[in-house]
């Protein structure tokens, strides 16, 4: 009796999973089944690639039953370069990661209203993305989210998101409870109030040639430089009590330590510096001589990684 049951139980979530793992087209778009009892399905990857203006809409008829498209969901349109336009349905709640990384075509992106999440790499290395407007119910998105958008120029967040803003027009997304800068482009500036600048929150941003930093900044992460290989002036403002930029360096200097946090190609290094930081020069494939001061007793990993 009780083999019984459980074998019934047994068959019972294998149907369960086979329905939430099948995966059919509708209009030449790819679903998998991602709750049989809410009915709601996913965008998936498909064989042969998306192409042109592909419309997610916010249901779809299914053998007899109607779904609600919920997600995309990772990597559905990975490395689709002929995708050139998404329109994403108010239905949908999550975007996986890398759901459009190497999406070259793509030139512009609108986050509906109803997105909460917006995973890893979700748009990387979107070399042709200029513009990203974020819906007002994202709460959840990676500093690596648009890593490699080498033209993006334009980000704007809802002004009646809870979680993120895009104050003074900045062209960034910063955390507003604690004035943390996650992600920036090319064109950002900057505000006057952030006091903190996230780990890879500029990662590999070629476009981005020059730097102000501002005298409200106290926390710059490892690493939120990274790969920006075309930056070649950095300015601390003068006011500023933690970093510093002296002697026109084009560096960011942590000044208690003397520790050199960020460099670029045009970077001199002052003699008074005692060490390099991680990261310090990663990505800057530019640089082509540098000369360490007599004072300098550390260098930190990675610090000239990338520099080829």
């Amino acid at each position: 009796m009780k083999a019984n049951k459980f074998k019934s139980i047994m068959l019972l979530m294998a149907l369960i999973f086979s329905v939430s793992m099948s995966a059919f087209e509708v209009d030449g778009i790819a679903y998998r089944i991602t709750s049989a009892t809410d009915m709601t399905v996913e965008v998936k990857s498909k064989v042969g690639d998306y192409s042109g203006d592909v419309v997610i809409p916010e249901s779809i008829q299914y053998n007899g039953k109607e779904y609600s498209v919920t997600g995309i969901g990772e990597m559905a349109f990975y490395k689709n370069s002929g995708l050139t336009s998404i329109s994403l349905s108010n239905s949908i709640i999550t975007i996986g990661d890398q759901a459009f990384e190497y999406c070259s075509s793509l030139s512009s992106i609108i986050i509906p209203d109803n997105v909460s999440s917006i995973g890893s790499l979700a748009f990387g290395e979107c070399n042709n993305l200029t513009s990203v407007n974020i819906g007002k119910s994202v709460s959840s998105i990676s500093s690596t989210t648009f890593r490699g958008c080498s033209e993006l120029t334009s980000i704007v967040v809802d002004s009646q998101n809870k979680k993120y803003d895009s104050r003074n027009n900045c062209n960034a997304i910063i955390l507003t409870s604690s004035n943390i800068l996650v992600v920036g482009c090319k064109s950002t500036k900057i505000p006057n109030n952030v006091t903190g600048i996230a780990y890879l929150a500029f990662w590999d941003c070629i476009g981005l040639t020059s730097l102000v930093v501002p005298n409200s900044v106290t926390n710059i992460e490892a690493g939120a430089f990274s790969g920006c290989a075309n930056l070649t002036t950095i300015k601390v403002d003068d006011q500023n009590k933690i970093y510093d930029s002296r002697n026109n360096c084009n560096a960011i200097i942590e000044t208690s330590s003397n520790t050199l946090f960020l460099g670029c190609k045009t970077s001199v290094i002052p003699n008074e510096i005692s060490s390099i930081g991680a990261f310090a020069f990663d990505g800057c494939s530019g640089l082509t001589s540098v000369t360490i001061p007599n004072k300098v007793n550390s260098i930190g990993g990675y610090a000239f990684a990338r520099c080829i």
